[in-house]
């Protein structure tokens, strides 16, 4: 089983697979509201929106899941996996941002032509 994000799908190991199989059989049973537009995997209570990045946010809270530390921790993450423009482009961030955290977390994706000609030259 494969979940696509943005353009991107990724393949899902079976134990999380299973747990997805599960959550959109469940969730199938549960809609009021008779197709016409996308099926979120995260539906909102408006038919037809996704859920809301605020009301996530509030359902993480009670289990001591900070959302935005969490959202910059994989974003420090992903800045020292690929180049920050990559980063923004991918997750629709501003550059500037996937820059800052670059340079907090010391990524060296930013000397990249750099670090491209040196491996060249080995």
């Amino acid at each position: 089983m494969s979940i696509t994000f943005g353009r991107t799908p990724l393949a899902l190991p079976e134990p999380i697979a299973e747990l997805l199989r599960r959550y959109v059989s469940e969730l199938e049973e549960q809609r009021t509201f008779v197709g016409g537009g996308p099926d979120w995997l995260f539906p909102g209570t408006t038919p037809h929106l996704h859920v809301s990045e605020a009301i996530v946010t509030l359902h993480l809270a009670p289990h001591k899941i900070d959302a935005r530390r969490t959202q910059n921790a994989r974003i420090d993450q992903l800045v020292q996996t690929v180049p920050a423009s990559v980063v923004a482009d991918t997750l629709g961030i501003n550059i500037g941002t996937a820059i800052r955290h670059a340079a907090r977390t010391g990524s060296r994706w930013g000397n990249y032509p750099e670090l491209r000609a040196s491996l060249s030259d080995e």
